[in-house]
């Protein structure tokens, strides 16, 4: 299955800012062309092209490609069709980079409904998390909880214990938290998360920036100034957020220290 590689190791591929890192579109219409219409290779360069369009906000020239590239699929796919959930993976995150976070869901849903009944557990758990994730951009606190709490408990239970799948699950947990005001829980959520990507990822990983930043948060909690370690861990992670391009994030974290002063003491 096409899994959103990067993702948790976005965010996200699907719930973070989706950076354009697709060929030019001239380079993507040779592909096109020079690809037979019944190769796998001319879907893929669909899902580019899907992909590139999103990044361009061009909504109309994604769902045009969108309906190309399933148009491809066989008239019945078996659920479990590797190209079926490569087209539905690369619709969601089009859809999430457009800002229609919410039409997202369905096609992920479809991908984890077939993952499920098939007892692929960790690659249903993967899935599983970034509804929740998504359902969490959306607010929609109770759902997300479920999902997340629902993936953990199937990552723990199958996925190796230094899993990048439950560092980004825990990072989403412990922002999760955050959400609901639950400082502590959120502060063992990102330090479990934390610690699996110091041991097996570079320190300026963008995931690990997200937990180190949430971590940040959460021992600062609801309080207007910030001890000098916990202002540290928010640098941290701003410095990796800036040393990677990502925008939304250096700007939530530059606000975030801004609301934040060194506490007088600064202890």
């Amino acid at each position: 299955m096409m899994t959103p590689a990067g993702r948790s190791s976005t965010t996200s591929a699907c719930s973070r800012s989706t950076k354009a890192t697709w060929p030019p579109r001239t380079h993507l219409e040779q592909a096109l062309a020079a690809a037979p219409e019944s190769s796998e290779a001319h879907v893929d360069v669909l899902l580019g092209r899907m992909r590139l369009a999103a990044a361009e906000g061009d909504g109309a020239a994604m769902e045009a490609d969108h309906q190309r590239a399933a148009a491809r699929l066989p008239a019945e796919p078996d659920p479990l069709d590797r190209r079926l959930h490569s087209v539905l993976f690369a619709y969601a995150r089009a859809l999430v980079a457009l800002g229609r976070t919410a039409e997202a869901l369905a096609p992920l849903e479809q991908m984890q409904a077939a993952l499920a009944g098939a007892q692929r557990t960790v690659d249903a758990a993967e899935i599983t998390s970034l509804l929740g994730e998504l359902r969490l951009e959306l607010g929609h606190l109770d759902e997300a909880e479920k999902d997340l709490q629902g993936a953990r408990a199937d990552l723990e239970r199958e996925a190796p214990p230094r899993s990048l799948l439950l560092a980004g699950n825990l990072t989403a947990l412990a922002e999760l938290a955050l959400a609901r005001g639950r400082f502590e829980e959120a502060a063992g959520s990102a330090a479990r998360a934390l610690a699996i990507y110091d041991d097996v990822s570079e320190p300026d990983h963008p995931p690990a920036a997200r937990a180190r930043f949430a971590l940040a948060r959460a021992l600062a909690a609801d309080a207007p100034v910030a001890p000098a370690n916990v202002r540290e861990l928010a640098e941290e992670a701003l410095a990796a957020f800036r040393g990677k391009s990502r925008a939304a994030d250096v700007g939530r974290v530059t606000a975030w220290l801004a609301e934040h002063q060194k506490s007088v003491s600064g202890q």
